[in-house]
């Protein structure tokens, strides 16, 4: 007995010998991974890269995430945060934030040179890829004339003087400079153009309108193209080249019509007709604009931020309506708009979601967002149907801006030694060629009187002829750039 048990242990002894010398000799054999003939190597589920979305159609791509997505992939999706008011340093990670921003005035903790904002992106973009999903963020700034928030950057003259240059073509170039810049910073959302027309010069950001008639604003949306990369002063790559960046047409709808200068106007909807919707069906239709941002103001006396007839089952989003315009982008909220729809936040942010909005701006309660919204589909108030709607627009963008395709919305490719990926982008914010650019439009956008009729009581033929410039403004940049440079509302001196 003791001897038959010893010649089967033998026996099992040399069959498992003659199996893993079998193994390795086949594991010598077969071609290693990532060549020709070994296939593809398998994700290394710790690689900082997204867990889906990595192949197909863009289409394939979103229904491969969203098909991965649980209820709390989906509506940290739709919530943006800003980058200075995170209440944790861990809070991407943990609410699964589909955006981030850096508001007016809100340059990274480092410093507010380009550098600082490139590794305080990849910084970020870190954090998003290292979620079960590695879905990457959109990061979102007001580049309203120019990469305004960044020393160094290229400024051009805000939007009622580039009205007054009407000219679509230097539009287009300025859009192509601002993108290049504000992608070499990791950046790639613009909260821009502004389309309003303002109605009331007292208007306190008539400024950011190209002017009083909806034909002055339509004509700069070739801007949009410019920033887009589908401009024909552009490559035409569109949203998947490296210095291209996502577009937003703003304010929706009606922000300029506002009543004695007032902020916040209740317009009526016979002017949206007349004067506040033309600039949009240009945006949307031609340039194909990939975001709209939501007004403050009203429309007979609702909140855009909460009015469907606006939005969804209305002029906005729906295709079957008189006027619809089927846009398919996102629609994203204004700063921390949704709490002024209703006391309770929660209503707010129901009607709000209901209403049309796909991405909620809320840089100071990002966090309760998420977790109404979640109780919202949970009671059924918020459909699973609506969310999926809204991440399926949010997703769509991200794909096409190329941020599921190597590098993956980095910008350094190891975080320890920060070598840069692009070594050559950030030579040109601020560059000689750009600032070409911008002294053209500064050129163009001079407004010349001509004193028909000697209704000015001046010589101008006399040899004494002079004209005197004076007030704290005449050798003051900070006033001359005005508001949305460095800071939200621009500051004096030399900024």
């Amino acid at each position: 007995m003791l001897r038959s048990i010893i010649s089967h242990r033998a026996l099992l002894a040399v069959a498992t010998l003659f199996t893993l010398l079998i193994d390795i000799h086949w594991a010598a054999a077969a071609p290693p991974c990532g060549t020709p003939k070994g296939g593809p190597c398998p994700p290394d589920p710790t690689a900082l890269i997204p867990k889906c979305g990595l192949s197909g159609s863009v289409q394939a791509r979103v229904q491969d995430c969203i098909a991965m997505m649980d209820l709390d992939d989906k509506i940290g999706q739709m919530a943006m945060g800003d980058h200075l008011e995170l209440k944790g340093e861990d809070h991407v990670v943990t609410f699964k934030l589909g955006a981030l921003l850096a508001g007016g005035g809100h340059s990274p903790t480092t410093g507010n040179q380009p550098d600082d904002w490139r590794k305080m992106v990849d910084g970020f973009q870190q954090d998003a890829l290292s979620t079960d999903l590695g879905i990457p963020l959109l990061f979102g700034i007001d580049a309203i004339h120019g990469h305004n928030n960044v020393f160094g950057a290229t400024i051009f003259p805000h939007n009622i003087g580039l009205g007054a240059a009407g000219n679509p073509e230097l539009g287009c170039e300025i859009g192509r400079v601002t993108a290049k810049e504000v992608a070499a910073t990791g950046i790639n959302w613009n909260f821009s153009p502004t389309l309003c027309v303002s109605r009331d010069e007292r208007w306190g950001r008539s400024y950011e309108c190209f002017g009083e008639t909806p034909e002055a604003a339509a004509t700069m949306t070739s801007i949009i193209g410019g920033y887009q990369g589908t401009g024909e002063c552009t490559h035409g790559l569109g949203l998947s080249a490296t210095d291209t960046v996502l577009a937003t047409a703003k304010h929706w709808i009606g922000d300029g019509g506002t009543t004695g200068g007032e902020d916040q106007g209740d317009t009526p909807s016979s002017e949206i007709e007349a004067f506040h919707l033309p600039p949009y069906l240009p945006a949307i239709n031609i340039e194909n604009v990939g975001s709209v941002m939501i007004s403050y103001s009203s429309v007979d006396g609702v909140k855009m931020h909460a009015n469907p007839d606006q939005l969804v089952s209305g002029r906005l989003k729906d295709s079957s309506t008189n006027g619809g315009l089927d846009f398919s982008g996102i629609v994203l909220s204004d700063w921390a708009a949704i709490k002024q729809i209703d006391r309770n936040f929660t209503v707010a942010i129901e009607q709000a979601i209901n209403g049309g909005i796909d991405m909620a701006m809320e840089p100071y309660n990002y966090d309760s967002f998420v977790r109404n919204l979640t109780s919202l589909v949970e009671t059924g108030s918020v459909s699973q149907q609506r969310i999926d709607n809204a991440v399926e627009r949010i997703l769509t963008a991200k794909v096409e801006l190329g941020l599921f395709d190597p590098p993956y919305g980095r910008l350094f490719a190891d975080s320890g030694q920060m070598e840069p990926i692009d070594q050559t982008s950030i030579s040109d914010i601020g560059s000689a060629d750009h600032r070409v650019v911008a002294r053209q439009a500064v050129s163009e956008s001079l407004v010349l009187l001509k004193n028909t009729g000697d209704i000015f009581p001046v010589d101008i033929g006399s040899n004494s002829f002079k004209i005197i410039v004076a007030g704290k403004s005449a050798d003051d940049i900070g006033n001359q750039s005005g508001g949305w440079t460095i800071d939200w509302q621009g500051d004096s001196g030399d900024i």
